[in-house]
């Protein structure tokens, strides 16, 4: 069902009208009949009042003299009056002296008037009037009449007929009328609105609306397609500017493109060098070491003190080479001569690095522990290495306190979270990053051997694996070394 919400501007214009003019008339035909019938009834309680003070003069003498006869024959007289329905003369005692009753009305009897001497009420259809009857200053008796209000009853019916026949007519021009004349508010507020719908739908913003006016309306007109032409402009303006910034960046987009490509060629022929250049000097460094130590074996204490250390910083840097190539060619082989990612157990990965660690764990007295581990995706050559550098990192740098390690995984949304925590000397928060660069040392040879590889084949292989790794520590405090590797069921679901 519609509502007054739910009309058109239009509509709701002229129903204000309409209802507007008909409460109006409504009220004007309600004041109206209501002051005609009042001024009839008035009429009517006088013209009734008149007859009764005439037959109340002309009744003196019959009630003096006590002639009935001349009384009824007073009263007959309202027979001329076809609305008299009853009429009589009582006496002063209240006896009923002379009555009159139309034909066909019931016998009239003595009435329950009120004391006082005159007045008038309109009861149950009909109008009862009483007047006294006065002699020589005296009242000798009373005088009603009983009149209906059929005339009244008509009255109301033909001025309630005309009132409904005006309402009718006036409610009927006013609808034709306001209809025209509301086009003249209504069309330039439909056509508004018409535009801004096709605006909206559309997103032309070079439609304009029609001013028709000039009042307020065709100054909102106005303002509506002055707005209209303003974000055309900025539209227009946008659109160029988005066209210019798509350009620049589908030009920067192939350059990065081409940038990649050159990247990632550069990085393999650089991972590729690296591999053959490894591989390749592995033999003449062979041989040099070789002859070094024949060197050290044959001529130690023949040759001078300084001799003998020549020889020894000699054997120690082949040695240190030889390391240092090694763990060049294990990093070059994690991206060169990666194996097809398969479901690997964490827990044999565990018990492989563990084994590969024998002798590091009884040298340093280390205790190893570790949780349930999950099944990943991954090289499982690669993932042994990663453990067994973590763990290894954890025995060697260790201060007074026997090393340990504990090992453990948990589900981290799509994700497992791998921690190794251990109670060594802890990294300053300074160099938590500087950690994983190659090459990086916090420590001289001296103190803790190595190459400053280890982290960085570490961090290689948890990101080849599709994870990041990141460690929590400080100084003095012991080191947790975590990384994340995609949760293959989490990644199902």
């Amino acid at each position: 069902m519609r509502t007054f919400s739910d009309l058109s501007i239009r509509e709701k214009l002229t129903a204000v009208s309409v209802l507007s003019s008909g409460l109006a008339l409504v009220l004007a035909c309600a004041a109206f009949l209501a002051y005609e019938l009042f001024t009839f009834r008035q009429t009517m309680v006088r013209g009734l009042g008149t007859q009764a003070e005439m037959l109340g003069y002309n009744s003196i003498s019959p009630l003096l003299f006590t002639d009935s006869d001349a009384a009824l024959s007073l009263l007959g007289s309202l027979r001329a009056d076809g609305h008299i329905l009853s009429a009589g003369i009582v006496t002063s005692a209240g006896q009923l002296f002379a009555s009159y009753a139309r034909a066909g009305a019931a016998p009239a009897t003595a009435p329950n008037l009120p004391s006082e001497p005159s007045g008038q009420r309109f009861d149950q259809g009909k109008l009862v009037l009483y007047r006294p009857i006065v002699s020589a200053g005296k009242q000798i008796g009373r005088l009603y009449i009983e009149s209906d209000t059929r005339e009244f009853d008509d009255r109301v019916r033909l001025y309630a007929a005309i009132t409904g026949l005006v309402l009718v007519v006036s409610l009927v021009v006013a609808l034709v009328i306001s209809g025209r004349l509301h086009r003249g508010i209504s069309d330039p507020i439909l056509g508004l609105v018409q535009t801004a719908k096709t605006v909206s739908l559309e997103q032309n913003y070079s439609v304009r609306a029609v001013a028709r006016t000039r009042d307020e309306l065709g100054l909102l007109v106005a303002s509506f397609n002055e707005m209209l032409s303003q974000i055309q402009n900025r539209d227009r303006a946008l659109q160029q500017a988005r066209d210019d910034l798509e350009r620049r960046v589908d030009e920067r987009t192939r350059d990065l493109a081409t940038q990649a490509q050159e990247l990632a060629r550069s990085n393999a022929e650089l991972e590729q060098f690296a591999y053959v250049a490894s591989h390749d000097l592995q033999e003449p460094l062979r041989m040099v070491a070789s002859y070094t130590q024949l060197l050290a074996r044959r001529y130690r204490g023949r040759l001078d003190a300084n001799a003998d250390d020549f020889i020894g910083f000699a054997v120690d840097g082949v040695t240190r080479m030889q390391t240092l190539i090694n763990d060049l060619l294990t990093y070059s082989r994690i991206g060169s001569q990666a194996k097809e990612l398969v479901d690997v157990d964490c827990e044999t990965v565990f018990d492989q690095a563990m084994q590969n660690l024998t002798t590091s764990l009884r040298e340093n007295g280390a205790t190893v522990t570790h949780d349930s581990l999950p099944v990943v995706r991954g090289d499982v050559t690669q993932l042994v290495q990663l453990f067994q550098n973590l763990i290894g990192n954890a025995i060697k740098f260790h201060d007074a306190a026997p090393p340990r390690v504990h090992v453990s995984a948990q589900t981290a949304g799509r994700d497992y979270r791998f921690s190794f925590l251990d109670n060594g000397i802890g990294i300053d928060p300074e160099y938590q990053e500087k950690i994983f660069v190659i090459f990086q040392r916090l420590h001289n040879r001296s103190e803790y051997p190595g190459t400053g590889i280890g982290l960085a084949i570490c961090k290689k292989i948890v990101e080849r694996h599709g994870g990041h790794i990141w460690v929590e520590s400080q100084t003095g405090k012991g080191s947790n070394f975590c990384f994340t590797m995609p949760n293959r069921k989490g990644a199902a679901t």
